[in-house]
């Protein structure tokens, strides 16, 4: 359950019960929440956000949508569909997600969420959004967001590995791997998350690389 948070849900009394069985939604929905935005001065625009979503997979839909001309983003003018979901995580789980609006840089932007379901009452919990946020990107701004997680280690790692492979173009995969591993910064914290306890240092794993073979320095008067 979440407390203490503000939360968009779909059935109303969503949160009434924190034990099962839980409130769950009705058949024959078309239910809509939207407001505007003003991203007219922005040079990109992100939505984030976090929802739990059980839906009846491929029966009943929780969908997104943006209108830069402003109004009703589901009335099929001028709307764009950016997210569409169908499917069950159940109210432990939750999806996150980073949407791109970049269509929707108007002083007129409506974004909405829609739960459309069909006559068939399947007995799931709907839909709650603890999270939305927009997030935008201003000319001249000063602001650098940090980001986290696998999909920002891996191009860092990947980077290495090309760096080291270029050293030693000779270089296995398990030499490459093996270098990163040797040549990485201890951090204390990261002990008992990962297998080395360290994180990737470019310098480092240059030291441990294995000299290439068969070079010949030639001195020129």
């Amino acid at each position: 359950m979440i407390t203490n948070t503000d939360t968009l849900v779909n059935p109303a009394d969503w949160c009434a019960n924190p034990n099962p069985p839980f409130p769950t939604y009705a058949s024959s929905l078309d239910d809509q929440a939207s407001t505007s935005y003003d991203l007219s001065t922005a040079s990109a625009a992100t939505i984030l956000m976090t929802a739990f979503v059980d839906t009846e997979m491929n029966a009943d839909f929780f969908t997104l949508n943006s209108d830069a001309s402003g109004g009703d983003p589901f009335d099929g003018v001028n709307d764009v569909q950016t997210l569409r979901e169908s499917g069950s995580q159940y109210r432990n789980m939750t999806n996150t997600w980073e949407l791109a609006i970049n269509n929707c840089l108007t002083a007129t932007c409506s974004i909405g969420v829609r739960l459309q379901t069909d006559n068939n009452d399947a007995g799931n919990e709907g839909v709650g959004i603890p999270q939305f946020e927009i997030q935008t990107l201003q000319p001249g701004g000063n602001i650098v967001r940090l980001l986290n997680g696998t999909s920002m280690s891996a191009p860092h790692v990947s980077g290495v590995a090309a760096l080291l492979r270029a050293m030693n173009p000779s270089y296995t995969a398990v030499d490459t791997a093996s270098a990163i591993r040797s040549g990485g910064e201890s951090v204390a914290s990261l002990a008992p998350l990962t297998g080395t306890g360290k994180v990737v240092n470019a310098a480092g794993s240059l030291v441990h690389i294995r000299p290439p073979s068969g070079v010949r320095a030639v001195e020129v008067p």
